[in-house]
Formats: structure tokens, C-alpha cells, sequence
């Protein structure tokens, strides 16, 4: 990295990679507690302790560096995302807040379609999509009942998320009520 040379003494090797590295020029990642290359370590955006790049998150909303312990899961979606991209009190991502008023879709005219599952499904639900920086999240409804598709913005279905009946209910009760 630095191109210092030194004793073993002085140098540590990467726990990713194996380059032998100065201590100026590695981190020790607070949840393994093994020393990283510049390379392979990030500093978590919540309190910045050092987080290597096997437990550092990308949160796909804003795409910042997040240690395991600050990532929170969005009911809806199920991704983890950092505290910035979620609404706490609601469990649910920016992202997926902006599925009540995006417009509907035709899942058969998105690439996700290519997917034979999805294609399975698209007939069954409406549709409605939002994207973030790095998916599109697709939220099928009907009558008591959801499925959130995650996708790669060129249509590679990454998983699917069915919320539990309580928390389906709920939400269309509340949609009733307001």
C-alpha cells in the first residue's frame, strides 16, 4: 500500500487480502478485531469505529458505510439499511415509504419478468415500484395480502419479502381507517 518496508514486527498482513501493510496504513475492524488493508476497511457512519469490508454495509438508500450493529431491517423490503434511511418509529426504509403514492405498474413490461417466478406472479397483484441506488423494490397487493420482489435495477431478483399476516393486516386496517 505505502511501499514501507519493514520487519514482520512492523508490518501486519491483511486478513482479506494478505498484503502486508504498516499499522499506519491498517485497521483493525471493531467487530472481528482482525487488521485490514486500506482496501478492505471503512469506518461506520454512525460512530466511525473501523469495520471491515466483510462487515461493513453499503446501506443501499445513500450508499454510506454502516458496522452491523447500527444496520436496521425495513419491515417492508427487508434490507438493512443505516438509521439516516429509516423511519424508526414505522420500521420502513425511505425507499419503501414512497411506495404509497408511487404509481402502479406492469410487472410483465419490467425486466424483473424474465424471472419465470415473478412472471408466475405478475398477473396475481398490483404493482407498484420504487428504486434506490442500488434496487428496485416492487410491492405487489391485493386483498390481505403482499409480496415485495428486490432487484437489481437490470432485473436480477435478489429476494422476495412476504410480511407477516399481523403486520399485513395492521397496515390495511390503518389504510382503512385514514
Amino acid at each position: 500500500m505505502c511501499g514501507r518496508v519493514g520487519c514482520r514486527a512492523c508490518l501486519v498482513a491483511c486478513a482479506e487480502c494478505g498484503t502486508m501493510v504498516c499499522e499506519a496504513h491498517s485497521e483493525v475492524c471493531h467487530v472481528c478485531h482482525r487488521p485490514h488493508c486500506s482496501w478492505h476497511s471503512d469506518y461506520c457512519m454512525v460512530d466511525q469505529q473501523p469495520v471491515c469490508s466483510a462487515h461493513a454495509l453499503a446501506c443501499p438508500g445513500c450508499e454510506r458505510s454502516v458496522c452491523p450493529s447500527h444496520r436496521q431491517s425495513c419491515a417492508v423490503c427487508a434490507l438493512d439499511y443505516c438509521p439516516d434511511c429509516m423511519d424508526e418509529e414505522r420500521r420502513v426504509c425511505h425507499t419503501c415509504q414512497q411506495l404509497e403514492e408511487a404509481e402502479p405498474v406492469d410487472l410483465h413490461l419490467e425486466p424483473i419478468s424474465a424471472d419465470a417466478d415473478v412472471a408466475a406472479l405478475a398477473g396475481r397483484y398490483t404493482w407498484r415500484s420504487v428504486r434506490n441506488r442500488r434496487y428496485t423494490i416492487y410491492l405487489g397487493a391485493r386483498l390481505l395480502q403482499q409480496v415485495t420482489l428486490v432487484a437489481t435495477h437490470d432485473g436480477q431478483l435478489v429476494h422476495t419479502n412476504h410480511p407477516p399476516r399481523a403486520e399485513r393486516f395492521t397496515g390495511w386496517l390503518r389504510k382503512l381507517l385514514s
